[in-house]
């Protein structure tokens, strides 16, 4: 287990260390509970760190991730859905 990862989330942050796109966007669909798309992903390597509060409504917290990754996102109908940002 990570310690920090814990601490993290009884402070209510997510933290994240070298996590994959796909671990992060499985923390945002079981938080913010909204459905996920992970078929658009063209580089499933790609890994974040750091913190986040969980207060953060769902919107700011997808602006922060397209703002450091190659995608951008949108909701439909409660559905996470990820967009290249090069096609």
């Amino acid at each position: 287990a990570n310690i920090l990862k814990d601490l993290a989330w009884k402070n209510k942050k997510f933290h994240f260390e070298n996590d994959r796109l796909e671990e992060i966007l499985f923390q945002i669909q079981n938080w913010y509970g909204v459905k996920t798309d992970y078929k658009k992903f063209k580089n499933h390597q790609e890994t974040f760190s750091g913190t986040i509060n969980r207060d953060v409504n769902l919107s700011q917290f997808l602006e922060m991730l397209s703002k450091t990754s190659d995608y951008n996102f949108s909701i439909q109908n409660n559905h996470l859905i990820i967009h290249n940002k090069h096609i």
